[in-house]
């Protein structure tokens, strides 16, 4: 005899609202959002990257965070960045792109 099981599962159909971003130094970024209230949400994805570059990094947060500071970036480089919320199953949908530029090296005499 066979037993099956269906799992019905309430997909991620929202992104957190209010993502926004400011470079704090020349090699970092500090990203906030609001709380994305879904039941099943483990945690966040930030995907950022040089603006100009192909490649993506992927760090992930936990749901109870609504803000993270990015380090080791490059001085006075525009970045590209977008937050999406996931489940033990899934990824959300992404949020709009953001572009924010870290600061300036400072030069000290």
């Amino acid at each position: 005899t066979r037993i099956i099981f269906y799992l019905f599962l309430e997909p991620l159909t929202v992104y957190p609202a209010g993502f926004q971003a400011t470079g704090t130094s020349p090699t970092s970024i500090f990203l906030q959002w609001n709380a994305t209230e879904f039941r099943d949400l483990v945690g966040y994805v930030i995907y950022y990257k040089q603006h100009w570059d192909p490649t993506q990094v992927e760090t992930y947060i936990g749901a109870c965070n609504t803000s993270v500071e990015i380090f080791n970036l490059k001085p006075l480089t525009n970045y590209s960045l977008q937050i999406a919320g996931f489940t033990r199953y899934e990824i959300g949908p992404g949020s709009q792109l953001i572009t924010v530029q870290t600061q300036r090296q400072r030069k000290f005499p």
